[in-house]
């Protein structure tokens, strides 16, 4: 199967296995240096079984890092501070963990130093072999055929990145399709083009005899979320979610839940004393109350009360920032609650009650759901769901969305994750908005 990605899931998978062998590698040329000798295989195993839990986070952190994905050959300048940025972050869970369970058959504080200096190094040296060489791949002339909206940003995106292994030479207007490719008599590498669109016969019988003379035909719907990672919007239909709607997703809702409550019960101290200072905090800035409660849409448009801290001025049924005539403003205090999603953990309460996940779509105030119904064709689609604290949008969107046209396009990140929602792929989701908070850019 065609990819789209440089790196493919068996380059992915290969790459993740490297990461490991590396910080095994590493932990054996740490004890070699500090003894001024090859260490014995003993030494070595009663090292890795205490180090396990800090491979295991430098693993996580490569992965939160976009360590794994395309942008090692989109943004090659950041990858040596994502490298750093990660290995700071081992080395304060390194300390941490030793310090917290200390591990009497080790005594880690020059082997971790050396250890991190040789993981470090070999990480990069790693990460430059894979853009000069996985980044070379065999590349496709191609066409796209316009057939909406969204044929324009196929054809600029894949042309813009040169990881990718496609460039189009040509996007030709749906209506001159068919003699362009009558005129056309020079082999064509690929043809993106959306064939879920009543393209004609005529069309239709130039495509499939390209297809005999080798050229590879994509789809373009396909080709788009592959790219993009979100939903087609000018092609979306209620059919095309009958499937994913109707499959069992047994297994998926029983392991979400467990996953749900587990995590709360986890956090539930830690949260509860967070909570506690906020309100103080909340109290001392002014007057009003701590808490608000919303009544917000949830799965098949029920209605349900969620609480949240207050971050705001005042509390109204749904009004944008900007909108005109706004006169709510977000606190100083409530500001900081919101970048950190401190205002967010009473919310814990809804996931214990099934109400809410941890991963799902943002469910909307009951203010908003009517105006964005109309203006936005298949809206109610994202509510065939579990409504989560975080999602496949929040992690893709730099911020909230504040206009109808920002809630498309959260809508078309949202029915990406109906559509292709699985384990994987909550797990992906739940990383990244820990890097989110980490790196308190969230919304």
């Amino acid at each position: 199967m065609f990819q789209l990605s440089a790196l493919t899931p068996f380059k992915r998978v290969l790459l993740v296995i490297s990461d490991a062998v590396l910080l095994l590698f590493a932990i054996f040329c740490a004890l070699s240096l500090r003894e001024f000798q090859v260490a014995s295989w003993l030494l070595f195993f009663n090292h890795v079984s205490a180090f396990l839990p800090v491979v295991f986070f430098a693993l996580i952190s490569f992965f939160i890092s976009n360590l794994y994905e395309d942008d090692l050959f989109i943004v090659r300048q950041k990858v040596l501070y994502r490298i750093t940025m990660s290995y700071v972050f081992v080395a304060l869970a390194a300390v941490t963990f030793f310090y917290t369970y200390p591990y009497q058959a080790v005594t880690p504080k020059s082997i971790l130093l050396l250890f991190l200096g040789f993981a470090f190094l070999g990480t990069v040296g790693l990460r430059y072999a894979v853009s000069r060489f996985f980044g070379k791949t065999q590349m496709r002339e191609g066409i796209v055929i316009a057939t909406g909206p969204e044929s324009q940003d196929v054809y600029v995106h894949v042309n813009k990145h040169a990881h990718i292994p496609l460039t189009f030479r040509e996007l030709v207007p749906l209506e001159t399709a068919a003699l362009f490719l009558n005129n056309k008599h020079e082999h064509i590498g690929c043809i993106v083009v959306n064939t879920k669109r009543s393209l004609g016969e005529e069309l239709q019988r130039l495509l499939f005899e390209r297809v005999k003379r080798g050229t590879l035909v994509l789809d373009e719907t396909h080709v788009y979320e592959m790219l993009f990672r979100k939903i087609e919007l000018s092609d979306a239909n209620y059919r095309a979610f009958f499937e994913p709607l109707s499959a069992s997703k047994k297994v998926f809702g029983l392991w979400k839940r467990c996953v749900d409550i587990f995590v709360v019960l986890l956090i539930a101290v830690p949260s509860a004393v967070l909570v506690l200072c906020a309100a103080i905090a909340i109290r001392f800035e002014g007057k009003g109350t701590v808490f608000i409660s919303q009544t917000r849409l949830g799965k098949f448009g029920r209605r349900m009360t969620l609480w949240k801290l207050r971050t705001m001025t005042h509390s109204d049924s749904g009004k944008w920032l900007e909108e005109s005539g706004n006169e709510n403003k977000v606190t100083k205090v409530g500001y900081f609650l919101r970048k950190s999603r401190i205002d967010e953990l009473p919310q814990l309460w809804s996931i214990l009650k099934g109400d809410l996940s941890l991963i799902g779509p943002r469910p909307d105030l009951e203010g908003f759901v009517q105006r964005l119904s109309e203006a936005i064709p298949y809206y109610d689609l994202r509510y065939t769901v579990t409504p989560g604290l975080s999602g496949w949008a929040q992690i893709n969107q730099e911020k909230p969305p504040q206009s109808v046209e920002e809630t498309r396009d959260r809508l078309a990140y949202d029915l990406y994750y109906v559509k292709n929602r699985s384990i994987p792929l909550d797990m992906y989701i739940g990383f990244k908005t820990i890097k989110t908070l980490l790196s308190r850019t969230g919304m």
